[in-house]
């Protein structure tokens, strides 16, 4: 259950996307990567919290599109 929520706000914001809505869907991700930075705060582990948000799909995607897409990615 925990990665089943990123995974449908991930669809969620690259369904805005594709649907033309660029605003709605960085507005999503901006919602999304403060998620996904919450959640890997909490993981006090280095090796864990490096896999999640670098090898783990979901918190990847996220933060690349935030990368790519927002200000200050």
């Amino acid at each position: 259950a925990y990665f089943r929520a990123l995974y449908l706000r991930l669809v969620h914001i690259e369904s805005l996307e594709a649907a033309g809505q660029r605003e709605k869907a960085c507005a999503a991700l901006e919602k999304g990567r403060a998620e996904v930075l919450a959640n890997a705060e909490k993981i006090e582990d280095p090796l864990f919290r490096r896999h999640y948000v670098e090898e783990a799909i979901e918190p990847r995607r996220i933060l690349e599109l935030a990368n790519a897409w927002l200000v200050g990615g």
